[in-house]
């Protein structure tokens, strides 16, 4: 009896499991998709990890010609936060606690996702035009018209962000 209770508990944690790891990785419906973010950045003796990349110059920040779009590139990952969008971001996940749930992107070499940490203000962002890149620590984002595009230049994953949605590339 214990054993058929147990062999029961595996094949439902089994199933929890691939509802869990299939809702992460988005469907092929080609709406947004919700996938684990990148890990943070590493945090400094004070605990403010803005600080810590700041303070060592390796944070670039700009934004869009409209400013609804603003990013980072730190050596962690890139970083955009989108102000006003018109887009339906994925289910917020439980243990999300940000105020603007789907408004923070991030990327890095190992993958793109909707964001659950708030993201301070960018210090002294530079405007950066349409047609225009920036590179840094690995990462390109170039500003267009349709949006913000940054991408991991040695595996090529990252997002597209734009107020009409966002798309990951692979």
């Amino acid at each position: 009896m214990v054993a058929l209770l147990v062999l029961v508990a595996l094949i439902v944690l089994g199933i929890v499991g691939y509802i869990l790891v299939d809702s992460l990785t988005g469907s092929d419906s080609g709406g947004p998709q919700s996938m684990p973010a990148p890990p943070p950045a590493a945090e400094d003796a004070a605990g403010d990890p803005e600080a810590s990349a700041a303070a060592s110059g390796d944070v670039r920040s700009f934004a869009s010609p409209s400013g609804n779009i603003s990013c980072t590139i730190e050596p962690e990952r890139a970083r955009c936060v989108i102000s006003s969008f018109d887009y339906e971001p994925p289910e917020e996940p439980e243990d999300c606690a940000i105020d603007n749930w789907g408004g923070v992107i991030v990327a890095n070499s190992d993958g793109a996702g909707f964001s659950c940490l708030e993201a301070p203000e960018a210090p002294k962002a530079q405007m950066l035009d349409y047609g225009e890149s920036i590179e840094a620590h690995g990462i390109k984002c170039t500003s267009q018209r349709e949006g913000m595009t940054c991408v991991a230049t040695d595996s090529g994953t990252g997002f597209t962000v734009a107020r009409a949605g966002v798309s990951f590339l692979p």
